[in-house]
């Protein structure tokens, strides 16, 4: 039996260098394009998503930064804003916050409407309150209401002693106070200037909390002043009485550029700018009514008080 020729056998052999370069440029001309195009999408699409993210980023730190500046005011400004708008600046602020606040806590800054605690090296320090009262002098136009008004202290001191009397705040103080937020007026509330046949409607609303109206304006007052906690201090230097004034009246002007005419009007300190109405700033304006510096300045010219320097 004659055995069937064997099937030839292929041998393995390596392509030539000519192949090889055929095959390296059909690889460059068809595949390397279609790599780098899926590898340019990845990365396109990672820049994308870190441009996006630096934009949020962006975002999150521009709202982070209103959240403060609506926290940022005394209790008085923060007190007009609206209670969803300091909720929302709390909550925000507690999301952002590596350390959470405790949802009772929080619940009760929002509630009370907290504001963010005030850096007092933002505001003048008492050394600059006092080297700027040094160096206070009334205007031409200002000494006038600033000495007619000092008369008008003078003549509610009786009425100002009683509430020193129920607070250990000076009558001066008071009378002076009296003069900026009620214009000497004894039928309206301390708080606020509304009348005391109600408990006060604007900021600070609801007060008193303890009686029934009518009020007498000795009681009215001396709430007012213990809401502040004036009734707990001891000091009462000038640069003292400058600081809790502004304090009170807020530090709105401060972050203007603006010498408070709460504090400086009529007086060579204050030129113009002034709150029209709530948030509302007109810097020509200028302030008719004479500010608590320039009252303690005639008072002291009437020899009326001993100013403690």
């Amino acid at each position: 039996m004659t055995d069937a020729p064997d099937t030839p056998r292929r041998s393995f052999r390596w392509p030539s260098l000519d192949n090889i370069e055929q095959l390296a440029k059909i690889f460059s001309i068809f595949l390397v394009p279609v790599i780098v195009a899926i590898i340019g999408g990845v990365i396109q699409r990672t820049i994308e998503q870190n441009k996006t993210a630096i934009e949020d980023r962006k975002i999150a730190l521009e709202y982070v930064k209103l959240a403060k500046e609506i926290l940022a005011r005394d209790q008085k400004e923060i007190g007009e804003l609206p209670d969803a708008l300091t909720s929302w600046a709390w909550q925000l602020i507690s999301d952002v916050s590596p350390t959470k606040i405790p949802p009772a806590s929080l619940a009760q800054l929002q509630e009370k409407k907290t504001p963010l605690p005030i850096d007092l090296g933002a505001a003048p320090s008492l050394e600059d309150y006092r080297t700027m009262f040094e160096t206070a002098v009334l205007t031409d136009r200002g000494r006038a209401r600033a000495l007619a008004d000092a008369d008008r202290v003078v003549a509610g001191k009786d009425r100002y002693v009683a509430v020193e009397n129920m607070t250990g705040v000076p009558w001066f103080v008071i009378g002076i106070l009296h003069g900026l937020e009620g214009g000497f007026n004894f039928s309206t509330h301390l708080h606020n200037g509304d009348p005391l046949t109600q408990r006060t409607v604007h900021v600070p609303a609801g007060r008193p909390t303890t009686g029934s109206p009518p009020f007498s304006w000795e009681d009215s007052a001396a709430d007012a002043l213990r809401m502040q906690r004036w009734d707990t201090l001891q000091s009462w230097s000038v640069p003292d009485i400058l600081l809790r004034f502004e304090r009170y009246n807020g530090l709105g002007y401060r972050r203007r550029g603006v010498a408070s005419p709460y504090i400086w009007s009529c007086t060579n300190h204050y030129a113009s700018g002034k709150f029209v109405a709530d948030l509302q700033f007109q810097p020509n304006v200028v302030a008719v009514q004479c500010g608590a510096a320039a009252l303690l300045k005639a008072l002291a010219a009437k020899n009326v008080v001993a100013l403690k320097e």
